[in-house]
């Protein structure tokens, strides 16, 4: 049995397949993140949660009331974040009365949503011929969907346990971030 089959368990679900693709995909997301900025992929779960909360505010600058609450929950959500992997959360939700399965259904659910809220949002935009109203209703479901959609990503990430990332030297932070090439020491 691999560490991975530990940490995120497979149980012949396509609910429980969807899920460990998902997270392992956000992993992927992630691991990429910490090799190129040498920060961790709790920063990176930190920033989709800021920009989930900074689109749906902007969404009320189109008109949408629910851009507030929307908003303040996804905050909170990223305020009392704990990060942990599949296994722990089944262990979690079962002391505490619930199926094993609830937050992964939650999140599938939750992810079908934002996907189709963006998706109106793309198709009425493109359908809009010039008409301000209606583009302003499309940029506003388009907006939700953006936050909806950064939150999700955030919470997949959120169970990806991928190791801290390595410590860089000054030195290599100069070179990626310039593109400097440094001259390596002559060995005598």
């Amino acid at each position: 049995m691999a560490l991975d089959d530990r940490f995120f368990p497979e149980d012949a679900s396509l609910i429980t397949k969807f899920d460990n693709f998902m997270i392992k995909q956000a992993g992927k997301v992630g691991q990429v993140y910490q090799e190129r900025t040498g920060k961790s992929y709790e920063d990176l779960t930190k920033i989709f949660y800021k920009y989930g909360v900074g689109s749906s505010l902007a969404s009320t600058l189109t008109g949408n009331i629910l851009g507030p609450p929307i908003a303040y929950i996804i905050n909170h959500a990223s305020r009392n974040k704990v990060f942990e992997t599949s296994i722990e959360e089944e262990i979690r939700l079962e002391s505490k009365g619930f199926s094993r399965k609830y937050d992964k259904f939650c999140r599938f659910m939750f992810l079908l949503g934002s996907l189709g809220i963006f998706s109106k949002g793309i198709l009425e935009m493109a359908g809009s011929e010039g008409e301000f109203s209606n583009q302003l209703l499309s940029l506003r479901d388009l907006m939700i969907g953006v936050s909806l959609l950064n939150y999700s990503l955030a919470e997949y990430l959120s169970k990806s346990n991928l190791p801290k990332p390595p410590k860089k030297e000054a030195k290599e932070k100069v070179k990626r971030k310039f593109g400097i090439m440094f001259p390596e020491p002559i060995k005598a």
